[in-house]
């Protein structure tokens, strides 16, 4: 109890933080157009140097606040800042069956970082699949017939199957290590896929 009382704490500073620095910076900049180019820069370094202040201090909370949990506490908590997802034609998969009723499709396997990850080095890297590289907990069964796009970024790492030309009754599958099944919430590690148009 005494730990959830810890981590609500630290939720409740972290958007008190960030709220009052975004409050701050709009009625700075709103109210100003009567200055100089320089002035407003000078402005624009005190609110940087403000960010980074409040940033590195969010930084020490964080990792006074980890040091009162187990490790095994830890990597639960980190699980939720590190989000995966599953889309085909931008809609999530959320079970294991899904009918798509056209013959050129998308399929989007993405992993997003979220404030804890983006943060805290060890919050980011106990929250991530198991492994080198997460798309590697996915793969596509009973077709071949897609190309492969890889996108990387600060916050969100994606992969894109870029299906082409599907013929109508096409059944495939997406065969899901255990840990990705369970961070998806899904019922078991299949997902099959079934092309009717």
């Amino acid at each position: 109890m005494k730990k959830k009382f810890i981590l609500l704490t630290f939720l409740a500073f972290a958007v008190m933080v960030f709220s009052s620095c975004n409050k701050n910076s709009n009625k700075e900049t709103e109210n100003n157009w009567d200055i100089s180019n320089e002035e407003k820069i000078k402005q624009l370094e005190s609110l940087n140097k403000d960010y980074e202040e409040n940033f590195k201090s969010l930084e020490g909370f964080i990792e006074k606040t980890l040091g009162y949990l187990t490790e095994e506490e830890i990597k639960e908590l980190a699980k939720d800042e590190v989000k995966y997802n599953i889309l085909i034609d931008d809609k999530e998969i959320k079970d294991n069956f899904i009918t798509v009723s056209r013959k050129d499709f998308k399929l989007v396997f993405s992993e997003k970082m979220t404030g804890g990850a983006i943060i805290n080095t060890k919050i980011n890297n106990l929250g991530l699949l198991e492994g080198n590289r997460y798309e590697e907990h996915m793969k596509i069964v009973g077709t071949d017939n897609y190309k492969t796009n890889y996108g990387s970024g600060t916050i969100v790492n994606a992969v894109e199957y870029d299906f082409k030309d599907i013929a109508s009754e096409t059944e495939f599958q997406l065969e899901l290590t255990k840990e990705l099944q369970e961070r998806l919430g899904l019922e078991n590690n299949i997902i099959k896929v079934s092309v009717k148009y």
